[in-house]
C-alpha cells in the first residue's frame, strides 16, 4: 500500500512541476515575443522618425543644419527611439560636411540613446561612426578608445571572425599604427589577415586593403620577405583581369624597388602613381599625400631636392588647401625642412622643421616617433651652429626617450642609434 500511496505522490509532484515548467516556458516565450516586439517597434519609430526628419530639413544645408540642432530636442523629447537614428542622420550629414566635432557629438548622443533602449547592436554601429568623427578631428587617442570598445563589443555580440568585428578591428589597428605602435598594428594586421581569408576569397576588397596596409608598415620597418610574399599574393588574387594596378599595390612596389636599389625604378613609378591619384583622388587625398611624401623623399635622395621642394610647395601653397593640417600635411613640411637641410638653407629648414614639431606635438605627444625625429632634425641644425659637444646631450636625450617610450626594437630607435653613431664616428675621425 505504502508504494502504490508514494508512487500516485510521485506521479502527483511530477505533473505539478511539469505544469510548472510548462509555465515558465510560456511565459519566456510571451517575453521573448514581447521583446522582439518592442524591438521592431523602435527600430520602425526610428525609421519613421528618420524619414520624418530627413523631409522636415529638405536639406541638408548648413542653414537646416541648425535649424535641426533645435529641433531635435522639441520634437523626440522622452521619445529615445526615435531621437537616436535621427542623432546618426546628422551625424552622417556633419561628417558628410567635414564638420567633425558636430558629428562626434551626435554620435555620441546616439550610442548613449542606444544604450538606453537596449540596442546594443546599433550603439555599437553609432560608437564606430564617432570613431570614425574623432580621428577625422585628429583626436587619435578618443578615437583609439572608441574603435577599441566597437571592436570589444562586436566580438562579444557577434564572434571574433564577424565582419562587424573585423572592420572596427581595423580602425583601431589603424589608430595603433598613427600613434607609433606599429609592432602591435603589424601584430593586429596578421590577425584579421588570417580571420578574413577564413570569410573570403582571396581577391575580396577587405582582404586586399588589408594585405596593403601590412605591407605597407612591413617595407617601413625593413621586413621584406614578408611585404615581398604579401604583395605576390596581391598580384596573383587580381590576376591578368586588371589592366591597372590598385594605387596602394603600385605604392608598394615602389617601396619594394627602392629597398633594391633600382633609384629610376621607383622614381618612375611613384611618380605615375601619384599623378594617377591626383588625377582621380584630388591634390589633398590622404593616399594622394602619402605618396607625395615618398616621391619627394625618392628625389631628395637622387640629388633632385629643388624639384622635391617645388612639388612640395605646390600642395602646401595651394590656395584651396583644406584648413585642417592632416598628418600628411605635417609629414610634408617636415620633409621640406629635411630638404632644406640638404640644400644648406638652415634658417628655412629650422622654420619648417619648428611648425613640423609644433604640429605633431598637438595632435601626437611629445614622445611619439614622428615627433621624435622632428626634434632629432632640429638638433642637427642647431649642431652645425654649435658643435657636436654642445649638441650631444640633446642627442642622447631624445635617444633614451625613443628606448624608453618604444623599446630598442622599433624603427625610430634603430634610426637614432645608428644616426648617433654616423655623428660620432664623424666627430672623432
Amino acid at each position: 500500500m505504502d508504494f502504490f500511496f508514494r508512487a500516485r505522490k510521485g506521479i502527483a509532484n511530477l505533473r505539478i512541476l511539469l505544469f510548472l515548467l510548462a509555465a515558465v516556458l510560456v511565459f519566456a516565450g510571451a517575453y521573448i515575443a514581447w521583446q522582439r516586439y518592442q524591438e521592431q517597434h523602435r527600430t520602425t519609430l526610428g525609421k519613421q522618425a528618420v524619414a520624418e526628419f530627413t523631409e522636415y530639413l529638405g536639406d541638408f544645408s548648413a542653414s537646416a543644419l541648425q535649424k535641426a540642432e533645435a529641433a531635435v530636442a522639441e520634437r523626440f523629447s522622452d521619445e529615445a527611439a526615435r531621437e537616436a537614428p535621427v542623432r546618426v542622420l546628422l551625424g552622417d550629414a556633419y561628417l558628410d560636411k567635414g564638420r567633425y566635432e558636430k558629428a562626434g557629438s551626435h554620435y555620441r548622443q546616439a550610442v548613449t540613446l542606444y544604450e538606453t533602449l537596449g540596442l546594443p547592436l546599433e550603439a555599437l554601429a553609432a560608437r564606430v561612426k564617432w570613431a570614425q568623427a574623432a580621428e577625422s578631428l585628429g583626436d587619435y587617442q578618443e578615437a583609439r578608445l572608441q574603435y577599441g570598445l566597437g571592436m570589444g563589443g562586436y566580438r562579444k555580440l557577434l564572434g571574433d571572425g564577424a565582419p562587424l568585428t573585423l572592420a572596427a578591428g581595423t580602425g583601431l589597428t589603424r589608430l595603433q599604427a598613427i600613434l607609433g605602435s606599429e609592432p602591435v598594428a603589424v601584430d593586429l594586421y596578421r590577425e584579421i589577415l588570417r580571420l578574413q581569408r577564413l570569410l573570403w576569397a582571396d581577391d575580396h576588397p577587405d582582404i586586399l586593403e588589408t594585405r596593403n596596409r601590412l605591407a605597407r608598415l612591413l617595407l617601413r620597418n625593413g621586413d621584406l620577405d614578408e611585404a615581398g610574399r604579401l604583395i605576390s599574393a596581391d598580384l596573383e588574387a587580381l590576376g591578368s583581369s586588371h589592366t591597372e594596378l590598385p594605387e596602394g599595390l603600385q605604392h608598394n612596389l615602389a617601396l619594394a624597388l627602392r629597398h633594391h636599389g633600382d633609384t629610376d625604378g621607383t622614381l618612375a613609378l611613384l611618380s605615375e602613381t601619384y599623378h594617377r591619384l591626383r588625377r582621380n583622388q584630388g591634390p589633398f587625398h590622404a593616399e594622394t599625400l602619402a605618396i607625395l611624401i615618398d616621391l619627394a623623399d625618392q628625389l631628395q635622395t637622387s640629388g633632385r631636392g629643388l624639384d622635391a621642394e617645388a612639388h612640395i610647395l605646390a600642395v602646401l601653397n595651394h590656395e584651396d588647401q583644406p584648413a585642417r593640417q592632416s598628418l600628411e600635411h605635417i609629414e610634408l613640411r617636415y620633409m621640406l625642412g629635411r630638404i632644406y637641410q640638404t640644400l644648406k638653407r638652415p634658417d628655412e629648414a629650422q622654420a619648417a622643421l619648428s611648425c613640423a614639431l609644433a604640429d605633431r606635438v598637438n595632435l601626437l605627444g611629445p614622445n611619439h616617433p614622428d615627433a621624435l625625429r622632428t626634434e632629432w632634425a632640429l638638433n642637427e641644425i642647431a649642431m652645425k651652429r654649435t658643435g657636436y659637444e654642445k649638441a650631444r646631450p640633446a642627442f642622447k636625450e631624445i635617444l633614451a626617450r625613443a628606448q624608453n617610450y618604444h623599446g630598442y626594437d622599433h624603427r625610430v630607435t634603430r634610426l637614432f642609434q645608428d644616426a648617433l653613431a654616423g655623428i660620432e664616428d664623424a666627430a672623432n675621425p
